[in-house]
């Protein structure tokens, strides 16, 4: 075509022409009429190709998220990301046809488009949890399970954040920040809270209970066994059950005293305020067994220690004593069984298999585990007055519908 329209031009220096003649004739001159035709199809089709290139990218781009469930102090923000990042989407689509795939420019326009598109998906994201977070922050708050444990300061970033109270940014990368006093706060960095732990709370109160119920002092096996559960409630808890227990009202209004926020605050404090808090428990459970074995001796009539005992309320107490001074926190699997097993019936016996204590109950030649106990929580030793035979009548802090092994024999 270039050489038809040279020759055109070369024409005019000779003789007058009709211009729009001679350039159809000189664009027409030579060419097949065919080939001017598959040659608009090529392009018409290549035009198509890019077409649905550009298609398929833009298909590929996250779809906008319900702005309708966003707060309205943020929609104007988030819709002008969206519409940025669509517009930016499009430009690099409209232009990665013209770039040579694994050229530079390709892999920037690539770049470019993956971006945004990880921006709208993390800005979902985030939104989804920022809802979420909502509605668990404000049922904590409104029902009071929060621990007061929880740093205030944070607990007023939490409150103001899901208050809608603080104005947002949103970065390229789709990240919320939430603009304070003190400057920006980005979604994931805000500080986590939890709630009063009520589990071990319960628990202690119901070890308090069992231990008024025994109406019988703490011994010292018994007195450590109750120390390391409270130890092992706390190390299995971690923080939030070591700060609920020192500040929450589950015994005292205002919890432990004594315990100061730096302490409690602090790493390096930790196995200090551990310790008091578990003194704490520990006089309140002394003061329990103390004020459980007046009770019991007034109930019977304030005659002196027994005095008004059965004879078989006399034998269950001594046995029971028997088996305390050989069952505690400090028991393993390697330990020898063989003066428990003097006061379980004949039919069954305590033994250690592959690192577990268990009792077992002969069945023919065999035995079959009946009960498989942990050292470390304070219940097992009612595991243990069970299958010796111990009327639950006599038992410290037994339920009344737990069943006694009718079976008077010894070994």
């Amino acid at each position: 075509m270039n050489s038809q329209l040279v020759k055109g031009a070369a024409l005019v220096n000779k003789q007058f022409q009709d211009h729009g003649k001679a350039f159809n004739q000189g664009l027409m001159q030579g060419r097949d009429p065919n080939a001017i035709a598959n040659a608009e199809y090529e392009a018409k089709m290549e035009r198509r190709n890019n077409e649905a290139k550009i298609d398929s990218y833009m298909n590929s781009l996250p779809a906008d998220f319900d702005v309708s469930q966003i707060p309205g102090k943020y929609r104007d923000k988030i819709s002008s990301f969206l519409t940025a990042g669509k517009q930016a989407y499009a430009d690099e689509a409209m232009n990665i046809g013209e770039y040579e795939s694994g050229s530079d420019e390709y892999i920037a326009a690539v770049s470019k488009m993956n971006s945004v598109k990880n921006s709208f998906k993390n800005l979902k994201n985030q939104f989804d949890m920022f809802g979420a977070n909502k509605k668990e922050v404000a049922e904590s708050m409104l029902e009071g399970l929060y621990s007061k444990g929880n740093n205030t300061s944070e607990m007023s970033l939490l409150t103001s954040v899901y208050t809608d109270e603080l104005d947002i940014e949103i970065g390229e990368d789709g990240n919320i920040g939430f603009l304070t006093e003190e400057g920006v706060t980005n979604f994931g960095d805000l500080p986590d809270y939890f709630n009063k732990d009520y589990a071990s709370g319960d628990a202690i109160m119901k070890m308090s209970n069992q231990i008024y119920k025994a109406g019988i002092p703490l011994n010292s096996a018994t007195r450590m066994m109750y120390e390391n559960n409270l130890y092992n409630m706390i190390e299995k808890g971690g923080i939030a059950t070591l700060k609920s227990l020192a500040r929450d009202d589950f015994f005292n209004r205002g919890g432990i005293p004594g315990i100061t926020d730096e302490e409690l605050s602090d790493p390096m404090q930790r196995d200090a305020v551990e310790k008091k808090i578990v003194d704490h428990f520990m006089n309140v459970m002394n003061t329990q067994a103390q004020n459980g074995a007046a009770a019991k001796q007034n109930s019977t009539g304030g005659g002196g220690s027994g005095s008004k005992k059965t004879v078989a309320h006399k034998k269950a107490e001594s046995k029971m004593k028997s088996l305390n001074a050989h069952w505690s926190a400090d028991v393993t699997a390697e330990t020898d069984f063989t003066m428990l097993n003097r006061y379980m019936p004949a039919s069954y016996k305590i033994q250690a298999d592959e690192g577990q204590i268990h009792i077992l109950k002969s069945a023919g030649d065999k035995y079959q585990v009946e009960a498989t106990l942990d050292p470390k929580d304070p219940n097992s030793i009612f595991d243990i007055y069970r299958y010796a035979g111990i009327d639950n009548a006599y038992w410290p802090g037994a339920s009344p519908e737990e069943d006694v092994v009718e079976e008077p024999e010894f070994q």
